[in-house]
């Protein structure tokens, strides 16, 4: 992210995955069709409890590397020991805050170690994640099943609310005066 001003994540050393959640999903489905492995079912799924329940990883190459993605939470649980939040993605400007107003990029999961307290990372409020991808789980959106990429964070920024805008922080003035 060269050139950008105070990102709230640095990313300097990192080498990033540039694809989009919705692209990891569409990837590890067709990896799926092509091992024989039907929807649903869990290929390669974790056994230690402390992970995501339900993270399957058929295609390694599909499910590995360093995102980072952002969006607008859509809900959130805080689990035995840690906290999964699901995120409604966008691209990102060059400061790293979700751009609302483009065309959603698909939905994937977060798992954040030990506890976050929900009602400050409420729904609708906008978050940047840097972490690493560690599969893919179905889930269901309304009626419609889903498969959501799931990322471990390593990195969390919330976004206060009132920043949205991108305009220069100063101004100019121009003054007259009159006198003696």
């Amino acid at each position: 992210l060269v050139g950008c001003a105070s990102p709230p994540i640095g990313v300097e050393e990192q080498v990033l995955d540039e694809r989009t959640p919705a692209e990891v999903a569409r990837q590890v489905q067709e990896a799926n069709v092509e091992a024989g492995v039907e929807a649903g079912v869990e290929a390669g799924a974790k056994a230690d409890s402390a992970d995501a329940p339900g993270v399957s990883s058929p295609a390694t190459s599909a499910t590995t590397g360093t995102v980072l993605w952002g969006g607008v939470l859509v809900g959130s649980t805080n689990l035995d020991a840690e906290t999964l939040f699901e995120v409604l993605a966008y691209p990102l400007d060059r400061r790293q805050r979700p751009m609302i107003g483009r065309p959603p990029e698909g939905r994937f999961r977060v798992l954040v170690d030990g506890y976050v307290e929900t009602l400050d990372y409420a729904e609708g409020r906008q978050v940047t994640i840097l972490g690493a991808l560690e599969g893919v789980v179905d889930g269901k959106v309304a009626e419609a099943t889903r498969s959501f990429p799931v990322v471990r964070a390593r990195q969390l920024h919330l976004w206060r609310t009132g920043q949205d805008d991108d305009r220069p922080r100063f101004t100019f003035g121009l003054g007259i005066g009159i006198g003696n």
